[in-house]
């Protein structure tokens, strides 16, 4: 079975306090949905937890296999970045009534042949 960040995260989370609402996960990790349903579906079918519309609880099975696995689970080093610092992402801004010229080297010469 193929552990994922998301599966690490919830199954953290879950073990620490046995019941979890999904939103909050989704709220706190941002996490995606489909995110969150891949690792619901794998671990329910394996009996690990169960689930319902908003919340998720860990199992006696579950419990067991999170002791069991614990060198795994909380000692695989991972980094998750749920967001993004916004300095990495920022170039040159031009002021308002500035005239923008493109870099042409940068523009794809098929551009100007397609409209031909």
């Amino acid at each position: 079975m193929k552990i994922f960040t998301e599966d690490l995260i919830i199954l953290k989370n879950l073990y620490a306090s046995k019941i979890l609402n999904l939103y909050d996960i989704h709220k706190i990790y941002k996490l995606s949905p489909a995110q969150i349903v891949r690792c619901l579906k794998k671990f329910s079918e394996k009996k690990i937890l169960e689930y319902d519309n908003t919340k998720v609880c860990i199992t006696e099975t579950g419990i067991k296999w999170v002791e069991a696995n614990k060198g795994f689970i909380y000692l695989k080093r991972f980094e998750y970045i749920g967001s993004y610092e916004e300095d990495l992402y920022q170039g040159f801004q031009i002021e308002v009534n500035q005239l923008y010229k493109p870099k042409i080297y940068k523009i794809d010469s098929t551009l100007f042949k397609e409209g031909e």
